[in-house]
C-alpha cells in the first residue's frame, strides 16, 4: 500500500514534495489516513490549493509583501485535514472560493467565444446585404 500511495503523492515542487513525503510517513502508521489518500477525488494538486485557499483566510491579517510564514506543522496539519475531510465539508470551509475547474465548466473557453462572435457577424452582414438595394437595382427600367 505505501508503494501506491508513494506513487500518488509525487511533485515536482519541492515545497509540495516536503509535504508529501510528511504524508507518507504519516501513512506507515495510520491506515485510515492511508486509504483517504488512495481515493480517487483526492489529488496532491488540489491538496495544495487547499493549503494556500487556507492559509490565504487563516492569515489574512498576517500577510506582507504577499507573504507569511506559516510553520511547517500547521501546513501537514491543513494536508491531513484536506484528505481526511469529504468534498463537501471542504468547499463549506470556504464557500466564497470558486475552483478554477469549476470556472472552466460555467465559461465556455476564447476560442468558442470568438468562434461564436464570427458567425454572429457573419450571419449579421448576410442580412444586411440581402436587405440592401445596389444602385443597379435604382438604375433605368428599360
Amino acid at each position: 500500500m505505501i508503494n501506491k500511495i508513494k506513487e500518488k503523492l509525487k511533485s515536482n515542487a519541492k515545497q509540495i514534495q516536503m509535504i508529501c513525503d510528511y504524508l507518507i510517513k504519516e501513512c506507515e502508521h495510520d491506515s485510515n489516513l492511508a486509504d483517504r489518500i488512495m481515493l480517487e477525488n483526492k489529488t496532491v494538486d488540489d491538496m495544495y490549493k487547499y493549503i494556500l485557499t487556507a492559509v490565504k483566510h487563516k492569515y489574512k491579517d498576517q500577510i506582507v509583501n504577499q507573504g507569511v510564514y506559516v510553520a511547517p506543522e500547521d501546513v501537514y496539519s491543513m494536508a491531513i485535514h484536506y484528505f481526511i475531510e469529504d468534498d463537501e465539508t471542504l468547499k463549506a470551509e470556504f464557500p466564497n472560493e470558486v475552483s478554477k475547474a469549476e470556472v472552466k465548466a460555467n465559461t465556455t473557453p476564447a476560442k468558442e467565444q470568438k468562434e461564436t462572435v464570427e458567425k454572429t457577424v457573419k450571419l449579421k452582414r448576410e442580412k444586411v446585404i440581402v436587405q440592401q438595394l445596389s444602385l443597379f437595382d435604382l438604375g433605368d427600367e428599360r
